[in-house]
């Protein structure tokens, strides 16, 4: 955080949010490129699915990675956990993988993973984002 606005959203009504919008309805509230840092946590953990989301969990992480590809600038991250490396640079082009790191819970809990990646100019006419 270099002196920008930071937005929240959380689709649990109960978190104090800016937003309370499922991932796949980001795009029709922000135009494109709106934002140089995005942060996709789902609930992708059964158990606190249940316990903060009355079981509602991720199930669609290719469109959620999309909407969120479209609202990310030129030069910009999307920080991605979940329980496994797979992330945005694998699925859409325009993104490279730029860190990986990972977070040890216990002998009999998941790792949990965090993927950094930046979204690269695909065009001339793609602006970059201004600081």
């Amino acid at each position: 955080y270099q002196g920008g606005e930071i937005v929240t959203n959380d689709i649990n009504p109960d978190i104090e949010t800016d937003y309370t919008r499922d991932v796949l309805e980001l795009d029709s509230v922000f135009p494109p490129r709106s934002f140089q840092s995005v942060l996709l946590d789902p609930p992708f953990d059964a158990g606190m699915s249940e316990k903060h989301y009355e079981g509602w969990h991720a199930e669609n992480f290719a469109a959620a990675r999309e909407t969120l590809a479209t609202l990310t600038a030129p030069g910009g991250v999307l920080l991605e956990f979940g329980w496994n490396s797979h992330s945005i640079a694998d699925a859409v082009d325009g993104w490279e993988h730029e860190a990986l790191y990972l977070f040890k819970r216990g002998p009999n809990r998941p790792d949990v993973f965090l993927c950094v990646n930046r979204k690269y100019q695909l065009s001339l006419t793609e602006s970059l984002p201004t600081a």
